[in-house]
């Protein structure tokens, strides 16, 4: 009897737990994000890039093979924040708008499973190419002779070139292709290293060299024409001491006269490192006289972002790659003393684009460098390369293009023209 209870005991004790444990859900096993993944293309530190650039990334495995969809970041934060595109069923993406050329970005990929678990790419970086220049001769041997050392104008919807090479004869065309002469013998004597300018609607002559008993002789003359052909003398003697290799831009409803050389000065030729402005070409007041020029002449000077720039040139430390600017022509700012483009002096520069522009050097292959700031420069790619160097030569932006004309290869005068247009 004894034996029978110990046993139906145990059964009952057997039943309980058995009961207990049947009542027990089970776990359901926690879901898993994607593993984790590699960035293919764009590389990390990839140059050069084109600014409608293709992404490519591996795909992101899901262990329960659950979809994913990918989320692509892109911006110049190095953590991207920005979502380009998100939703994605495949990893890749071309872009559809255009980045900023010469700008390093940053790009990541986020892929998200159907449970919302994500997994995260690293971040890579990479920087867009620069700007594309097509370059095409429109003219190889142009009616004017050729000549270096000489001025051109956008006026009237015409090209114009003025003198250069001690001549006193002036061109104009409406293509680049077709030069007509307006007068072969201005009222001005011929000259070179001067300056022109259109102003109060006339073209502007201004100082220069002349040669007198083989010597050269600086001038001090200022002439303004409204058609070319008639040139009329504003004043024989301004008030700025005589000079060439100065520069030239108009500002402020003024125009302004940038330092030069004095040949004449006693007892020896000298730098000028002054600052000129004029309302009229007759009446001229001295901005400065001591402008942190360093003295640099044969310098480009443009106007850009309602100030005077003066890009390199040759200063009393030699040719060089300095860029100052000035909001009113009096005080004046070093931007940088060490741009990216090598030194350079009779070179050419432009506005165009919304950017600064120099053109060339001598002795050198020909190059083309721009800037948004002043500060940071980077060279355009030329198509085709041009391999030959090209120096006091002169730029014009016309119908949408930069007109560049005639000038020197290593010391032989040029009567070319060239045009060149950004490119896509």
């Amino acid at each position: 009897m004894k034996q029978t209870c110990l046993l139906c005991g145990l059964f009952l004790a057997l039943f309980s737990c058995q009961s207990d444990n049947s009542g027990e859900v089970p776990e359901t096993p926690e879901n898993k994000a994607p593993k984790n993944f590699s960035l293919l293309t764009i590389a990390d530190n990839s140059t050069d890039v084109d600014l409608l650039a293709s992404f490519t990334w591996d795909t992101a495995v899901d262990p329960e093979q659950d979809a994913v969809r990918y989320q692509f970041l892109l911006d110049e934060n190095e953590n991207p924040t920005t979502i380009i595109s998100e939703g994605l069923d495949t990893p890749n993406y071309t872009l559809t708008e255009k980045l900023n050329t010469d700008t390093t970005y940053y790009w990541k990929v986020i892929a998200k499973d159907t449970e919302g678990n994500t997994a995260e790419s690293e971040t890579a970086a990479f920087t867009t190419r620069g700007l594309v220049l097509s370059v095409t001769t429109v003219q190889e041997s142009a009616a004017f002779s050729a000549r270096s050392r000489h001025t051109t104008l956008v006026f009237d919807n015409k090209l114009w070139v003025i003198a250069g090479d001690y001549k006193n004869d002036v061109w104009s065309s409406t293509d680049g292709i077709i030069w007509n002469l307006a007068t072969e013998n201005a009222g001005f004597p011929g000259r070179e290293f001067h300056t022109s300018l259109v102003f109060d609607n006339k073209m502007w002559v201004i100082g220069g060299q002349i040669i007198t008993d083989s010597n050269g002789l600086a001038l001090n003359d200022v002439w303004s024409s409204s058609d070319g052909i008639n040139w009329n003398l504003e004043t024989a003697n301004a008030a700025f001491d005589p000079r060439f290799l100065h520069s030239t831009v108009v500002f402020d409803d003024k125009m302004w006269i940038i330092n030069g050389f004095d040949s004449n000065r006693v007892p020896l030729p000298s730098r000028i490192n002054d600052v000129w402005y004029s309302e009229n070409g007759v009446d001229w007041i001295l901005a400065t006289d001591t402008p942190e020029l360093n003295a640099t002449i044969v310098n480009e000077a443009v106007v850009f972002k309602d100030k005077i720039w003066v890009i390199a040139g040759n200063s009393n430390d030699g040719i060089n790659n300095t860029v100052y600017a000035s909001s009113n022509g009096i005080q004046w700012e070093t931007i940088t003393e060490n741009a990216a483009f090598s030194k350079r002096n009779v070179s050419a520069a432009a506005v165009f684009q919304g950017r600064m522009w120099i053109f060339g050097r001598e002795r050198d292959p020909f190059d083309v460098w721009y800037s948004l700031d002043g500060v940071s420069w980077f060279e355009a790619s030329l198509l085709p390369e041009q391999n030959s160097s090209r120096f006091a030569h002169r730029v014009n932006v016309y119908n949408d293009a930069i007109f560049l004309i005639a000038g020197s290869e290593l010391g032989v005068p040029l009567n070319d023209v060239l045009k060149l247009e950004l490119q896509d």
